[in-house]
């Protein structure tokens, strides 16, 4: 008797072993998972994060070539974004608005992006700036210059507003950038 007993002692022991056994391995995979889960969105964090430095940073190239191009007006050749916008504005009575493409081999490209004008080698960036004059023109001192006669000069500030776009179409990611800037110049009867 004491042999049977012994026989059945083991079978309920094995049982149990199993469930604690399933439960484990359930709660393992739910933490998996769950550690899967966080670790994808956290690389959609990061993924984000980087895209839109680069689509800022494409925004922020943009500015730099038309603040390049108030400084030296031989950048950008006949196309200076900033001797166009004061031409078409002072000499010609246009208020125009001046369209410029970062593009990786010219930085100075007049006229809107084209779908092949990226500023990356890997094409996934674009970079662009509008940028008009505005209608004051003031004195050294910050006056205001009253526009009468002819046959006068005097060296007085142009004041500009340059808005950029930075864009990565394939993610419908973009990034905005606003300056406003001066540059100095000569004032001849109607003329800059």
């Amino acid at each position: 008797m004491s042999q049977c007993i012994q026989l059945h002692g083991p079978n309920k022991q094995g049982g149990a072993a199993l469930f604690i056994a399933l439960i484990l391995l359930v709660i393992i995979s739910i933490l998996g998972v769950s550690a899967m889960k966080m670790s994808m969105f956290n690389a959609r964090i990061s993924t984000g994060a980087q895209v839109n430095t680069m689509t800022f940073q494409a925004g922020e190239s943009a500015l730099q070539a038309v603040y390049e191009e108030a400084l030296d007006a031989d950048q950008g050749g006949q196309n200076n974004v900033i001797l166009r916008a004061m031409n078409k504005r002072f000499a010609e009575g246009v208020f125009e608005v001046q369209l410029r493409c970062v593009t990786a081999a010219d930085p100075y490209k007049s006229g809107a992006c084209a779908d092949a004008d990226y500023m990356d080698s890997r094409d996934l960036i674009k970079a662009s700036s509008q940028t008009v004059v505005k209608d004051n023109i003031r004195n050294i001192a910050g006056n205001s210059v009253t526009i009468t006669g002819s046959g006068g000069t005097s060296v007085v500030w142009y004041d500009f507003v340059s808005a950029a776009k930075g864009e990565m179409e394939d993610l419908g990611v973009e990034s905005h950038n606003v300056q406003e800037f001066s540059r100095k110049g000569l004032y001849m009867s109607g003329n800059f």
